[in-house]
């Protein structure tokens, strides 16, 4: 079957929003990375519109975290009555959502429920949604968790898939250790059609026959060590006794938010937002990629789109906000997604360019042929991207720098 596909990073300031569409059979598969945006104006709610017009399904939804500017669309995109297969979220344990509610700027309703209990949110507002999936975090110190995986590039051949004859994608695989940790910590969020997912992920998209057209591979790592959260959640429990609070799900009430800011700032230095599921996608074939020229990507949008550059690479490597800046966060990333990068011909530049989440550090990114970096982020903010960012690619890559802002969309095919 030949391969035909086409995605685009869309036109929606300081956040993202991307989506892609994979034809087999007689049908579409429809995917999204992310949807949300805080620059001014209405060019988030104007792209989910044009996308609600053109698409009535998505199969994949894959929110990268739940920062505001990658997550606060999704509500406007799930209540147009789009139907979606399958959610992809990070699992974040009860203490970790108390943290993110604790240390964000969006107090508002939604996002309280949200994180009290996002199932419960996702089950209760209409949303046509079949089936909720968390993604496991591996943290730091597990890193021979991961390691265990590197000891040759053939990992990704050798994966086992169930075959179910009724899901055009298949792989997923449940995750019993963390579901029982849910069972035991954070019972709520269990319910129908909720599973849960390890760290490594990997989908294969199949045809009627079998034949698989398009591979997806997740990792979900946290920059958090256990033994801080360990610290924040005793000092949670001391303050739920002081306050004669029965159970944590209690303090996602504005009331307590300022104690839990102060624990938050104690023991999680860092915020638990700097880490994403990152997610490579792209052909299990021979394919080539396409893209417009370099003219028509300063548009905001053309029908008549010029495409001239043809490379026989076809993945993509979508990376949320992770974080790059240590040395050993980098290494981890980069080995366990080594065997794929050959195949990378677009990188998304994580959290916008900024130099906190970069990698300044012997950057092996840059010993392979990737053709575009693409960095979201807000026109004219200061320090999204960084210029020491934007002057390390400029010095190490010979290739294409993509500003993808409100006035600059970014769309590419695969043929």
């Amino acid at each position: 079957m030949k391969i035909s596909a086409k995605f685009k990073f869309h036109p929606i300031g300081q956040g993202c929003f991307y989506t892609g569409l994979i034809p087999y059979d007689d049908k579409e598969f429809v995917m999204v990375y992310d949807c949300g945006s805080v620059s001014s104006g209405l060019y988030l709610e104007e792209a989910i519109t044009t996308f609600d017009k053109e698409y009535n399904h998505i199969d994949l939804l894959v929110v990268s975290h739940l920062d505001q500017d990658h997550f606060n669309g999704i509500q406007k995109l799930l209540s147009t009555g789009i139907s979606v297969d399958r959610i992809i979220l990070p699992y974040l344990s009860l203490a970790e959502r108390l943290a993110l509610v604790a240390t964000t700027k969006d107090t508002s309703e939604i996002f309280i429920l949200f994180m009290m209990n996002p199932v419960v949110y996702l089950r209760t507002n209409n949303f046509e949604i079949k089936k909720i999936s968390f993604i496991e975090g591996i943290q730091n110190d597990e890193e021979n968790r991961l390691n265990d995986n590197f000891q040759n590039d053939s990992y990704f051949k050798n994966i086992n898939y169930d075959d179910n004859d009724n899901d055009p994608i298949q792989g997923f695989k449940e995750n019993q250790e963390l579901r029982r940790t849910v069972a035991e910590k954070d019972s709520r969020l269990l319910g129908t059609n909720v599973e849960f997912l390890p760290y490594n992920t990997i989908l294969q998209l199949e045809t009627s026959t079998r034949e698989r057209l398009w591979e997806f591979i997740f990792y979900y790592r946290k920059p958090k060590s256990l033994d801080d959260f360990e610290r924040f959640q005793k000092a949670v429990s001391e303050y739920l006794k002081s306050m004669g609070i029965f159970t944590s799900y209690n303090l996602f009430d504005k009331r307590h938010l300022t104690a839990l800011k102060k624990y938050y700032s104690k023991y999680l230095k860092i915020s638990v937002n700097q880490s994403s599921i990152c997610l490579y996608h792209g052909a299990t074939r021979k394919a080539r990629s396409w893209f417009p020229d370099e003219e028509m990507l300063m548009k905001i949008s053309t029908s008549k789109l010029k495409l001239i550059y043809a490379i026989p690479r076809t993945g993509t490597m979508l990376t949320g906000d992770q974080e790059f800046r240590f040395e050993n966060y980098f290494e981890l990333f980069y080995s366990y997604f080594r065997s794929k990068i050959e195949n990378v011909s677009v990188f998304q530049v994580p959290h916008h360019g900024s130099k906190k989440n970069w990698v300044f550090h012997g950057n092996t990114l840059y010993d392979h042929k990737i053709d575009f970096y693409v960095i979201n982020h807000g026109f004219g903010r200061k320090h999204h991207p960084h210029k020491s960012v934007v002057d390390n690619l400029i010095d190490n890559i010979g290739k294409t720098i993509v500003l993808n802002n409100e006035y600059a969309e970014f769309p590419y095919s695969i043929l």
